[in-house]
């Protein structure tokens, strides 16, 4: 597990759901859903979609809800259809701003082929865990 931080002080929302939306031009994307909730100081993200290079600026939107939080961040990658170096570089930064606030991030239910581009990049210091059987995370 890896601490996060979250700078600025911008509070955590409740619950907050970013669409990315896609052109026609792209390669039939799928467009990005995040979803935050907070429940007993654990906040839990689920994404679903494309974490691509279209989806950066939601990405940094949904990071900055985030806010500072004293608790756990769980990251729900089930949904996630396709990520590139832009959904890397999204989960790193998670991980690297927490370090010095002690709060953990989790990943849960990552999909093979992200799984396979964290290993290629030898990324395999994320704290990962499997979904339950029939579990929606939070």
């Amino acid at each position: 597990m890896y601490p996060l931080t979250y700078a600025g002080g911008v509070p955590m929302l409740e619950q907050a759901q970013v669409d990315v939306p896609r052109s026609e031009a792209g390669r039939g994307a799928m467009e990005l859903r995040c979803t935050l909730r907070n429940r007993n100081r654990t906040c839990f993200l689920t994404m679903v979609g494309d974490i691509d290079l279209d989806a950066s600026d939601e990405l940094l939107r949904v990071r900055d809800a985030l806010g500072t939080r004293p608790g756990p961040l769980r990251v729900d990658l089930t949904g996630v259809t396709f990520m590139d170096l832009t959904g890397v570089h999204f989960l790193t930064d998670l991980r690297e701003r927490g370090r010095a606030d002690g709060t953990s991030l989790v990943l849960v239910g990552v999909p093979s082929g992200p799984a396979r581009l964290l290993r290629l990049l030898g990324l395999t210091d994320f704290h990962v865990e499997r979904p339950p059987a029939g579990v929606v995370n939070g």
